[in-house]
């Protein structure tokens, strides 16, 4: 261990954007989050930084909205909703089959003998 302090540790990566350019489901989403909060609608320019932005830092920093940290959690609870369900458009437009991982696929409630 003292040899090697590092070994035990790792790193993980957020990489949307990278490897897709997820621009526009950005602005999507951001569009349908600021007319559900009555919010100015976001431009593509911005988009570009909320792509790779915590979510409550775009609501402050770059839709210039609030500082009411009750809002902005309400806010980034639309904005992570809005996006699974766009998210999901999305994965059917473009064909994409995902399949449930086995962890997803076990409920101890549909088992038989219950």
């Amino acid at each position: 261990r003292i040899n090697k302090p590092f070994r035990e540790f790792g790193a993980i990566f957020r990489l949307e954007g990278v490897l897709v350019d997820i621009t526009g489901l950005q602005q999507r989403v951001w569009k349908r989050v600021a007319d559900e909060f009555d919010f100015k609608e976001p431009v593509i320019e911005d988009m570009r930084r909320a792509a790779v932005t915590r979510p409550d830092i775009v609501i402050r920093e770059l839709f210039f909205t609030t500082n009411d940290v009750i809002l902005v959690r309400k806010v980034v609870d639309a904005y992570r909703r809005v996006l699974r369900e766009e998210f999901d458009d999305w994965v059917k437009e473009q064909g994409i089959v995902v399949e449930d991982s086995p962890a997803d696929s076990s409920n101890p409630s549909d088992e038989k003998g219950s």
